[in-house]
């Protein structure tokens, strides 16, 4: 596979993952102990893109911070900062800006985690010599992507008889910039479907278990205590968690006199004796001492785990 580069969208605000995301943007918020930023530069790590680019909004310094941290040293990369949030086109605009060369550009959703048919992808756009081909899959909502029998997708906004969801990953070429405006912000699916007036949008359907968007805290939740889900998306060779724990980051230190059942705990986290955790979330740098249940508890106050 040739890439000229990756676009790793990673500017969001993450509304839905409040208050996880007044801590970490939810491209770095640890899933099963590891971040979908680390879980997406190892799927990339054997494609040897000429450049990986990631925008930033949110928390920028968190992003970068992260990313560097899972990557190795050797690869190119840059952030593009978007004061003001772009959207996915613009935001692909100005990351194109920053890849050279005329060929083809990944991009991937940065708040999904995926086992991404990656290789297949890449061939099924090369045979169709598509502007863009988008990885479809059916198993999940919502379902609102449909398409001809060439893969040619006739609409991405069927709410009624769509038949996967675009999963965020696609290949574009350079002609895409021609469907988006030349400043300013603006999503990618108006310019998509422009470009699909000239039948130059394809599907690529694979059906896969393997994806998930991590939009809302109940799919947060449900990916650390849903039996199914641990064992999809725990990452081969984590350490063991300690006694109670559904997941433990860098840095934790939990006294002897605890009790602990379905906590998650971020890193630098501290736990005191006599501490009583049910279904608890503790983020980044806090120390807790006390009793707590169904809350998430942060350097900026505690919430309810739900609503």
């Amino acid at each position: 596979m040739k890439l000229d580069g990756i676009f790793i969208l990673a500017a969001g605000l993450g509304k839905r993952l409040r208050p996880l995301t007044l801590i970490r943007p939810k491209p770095c918020i640890p899933i099963l102990g590891h971040s979908p930023l680390e879980r997406w530069a190892s799927a990339i790590s054997h494609l040897k893109p000429g450049q990986v680019v990631l925008n930033t909004h949110h928390l920028p310094e968190e992003v970068q911070c992260e990313w560097e941290r899972v990557v190795p040293k050797e690869w190119r990369y840059s952030f593009s900062y978007e004061p003001e949030i772009l959207d996915t086109a613009g935001g692909l605009r100005e990351a194109m800006r920053r890849i050279s060369g005329g060929g083809t550009v990944m991009i991937l959703n940065g708040d999904v985690i995926a086992d991404a048919p990656l290789e297949a992808l890449f061939q099924a756009h090369r045979e169709h010599g598509a502007l863009c081909t988008a990885w479809v899959n059916p198993t999940f909502p919502p379902k609102t992507v449909t398409w001809d029998k060439h893969h040619r997708v006739v609409s991405f906004s069927d709410h009624t008889g769509g038949k996967a969801v675009f999963c965020g990953v696609y290949l574009v070429e350079r002609e895409i910039l021609n469907y988006i405006p030349d400043t300013g912000a603006y999503p990618i699916i108006p310019s998509l479907e422009a470009a699909n007036a000239e039948h130059k949008v394809q599907v690529f359907v694979h059906e896969s278990p393997d994806w998930c968007d991590i939009g809302s805290l109940e799919r947060y939740w449900s990916l650390h205590t849903e039996e199914s889900l641990r064992r999809r998306w725990m990452v081969t060779g984590s350490p063991k968690n300690p006694p109670g724990c559904l997941s433990a980051g860098k840095n934790v230190s939990i006294a002897k006199g605890t009790h602990l059942k379905n906590a998650v705990l971020w890193d630098n986290v501290e736990i005191k004796d006599g501490a009583l955790l049910e279904n608890v979330i503790v983020t980044d740098g806090v120390t807790v001492n006390g009793q707590y249940q169904n809350q998430i508890i942060t350097p900026h106050g505690i919430f309810p785990l739900f609503g």
